[in-house]
């Protein structure tokens, strides 16, 4: 008796096992269709991969955005020209402010020696003319994608003008002419040095991808101390139609791999 019940557990447990191996299995219709058509679908479940990467790559790029920020006084991207002193490239140097200059943080005056608010303190002579700038101080930023927008903010005592060079602009664009006209402390007026006499310039439009460069030129008027103040910021990001035509590539993808496994 003992051996038939386990003769008749065995034969139970051998018969679960197969059913449930049968559940597991393709149908033979599954088979049939795979042994007629070996390739079909492992080139839908290639495009079905394809598709969902080119969907993910689309948030990928809509999120592909940078924020590229300057300033002066913190040595980075800038240089110096003294065309009196034939100084060329010289690093910028943070002076003392004068009590009457305007704030603008985290930037700082700078200049090429100390020209600022000191007893020891250099005053370059006064230019003769638009053409022959006291200085010029160069700022360099590099934008990693082709659509951007921003500005940027400029002091100066006594007064500057600005230009922007890239490879939208080779040859240069002038964004801000000096303002000749003095006053008892800078120029009466931007781009100057006193509070509510500095310049924000909207640099959208001007901008392009890869290296820019700011060029300042630096007047001085009225002698005294002398300096330059400046702070930007750019967006960069990608184009939004290279997006949506990842995405609609992506979606297009999706839907040919539906039709087939259809057919």
């Amino acid at each position: 008796m003992e051996k038939l019940t386990k003769k008749l557990g065995m034969l139970c447990l051998d018969k679960f096992l197969r059913v449930k191996a049968l559940r597991n299995s393709p149908s033979s219709e599954a088979l049939e269709e795979d042994e007629k058509f070996p390739i079909r679908r492992k080139p839908v479940r290639s495009l079905k991969k394809l598709s969902l990467i080119l969907i993910l790559l689309t948030f990928c790029l809509s999120a592909s955005a940078a924020i590229v920020t300057f300033q002066s006084g913190d040595g980075v991207g800038e240089t110096v020209d003294v065309p009196y002193l034939a100084i060329v490239g010289a690093p910028t140097f943070n002076v003392v402010s004068h009590p009457v200059w305007a704030v603008l943080p985290p930037a700082a005056w700078i200049s090429w020696t100390e020209t600022g608010q000191t007893g020891g303190a250099l005053s370059p002579p006064n230019s003769p003319g638009i053409g022959s700038p006291t200085a010029i101080f160069y700022e360099s930023f590099v934008l990693p994608y082709s659509v951007n927008a921003g500005s940027a903010t400029f002091g100066a005592d006594d007064t500057m003008a600005v230009y922007l060079y890239n490879a939208l602009n080779p040859a240069g664009v002038l964004l801000k002419a000096a303002n000749w006209v003095q006053d008892s402390a800078c120029a009466a007026g931007p781009i100057a040095c006193e509070v509510g006499e500095l310049e924000t310039i909207i640099l959208t439009g001007f901008l392009s991808q890869g290296v820019n460069t700011l060029v300042m030129e630096a007047f001085q008027r009225g002698g005294g101390p002398f300096a330059v103040i400046e702070k930007g910021e750019i967006e960069s990001r990608v184009p939004e139609p290279a997006t949506f035509a990842v995405m609609g590539l992506g979606l297009l993808g999706l839907l040919l791999a539906k039709r087939r496994c259809h057919r």
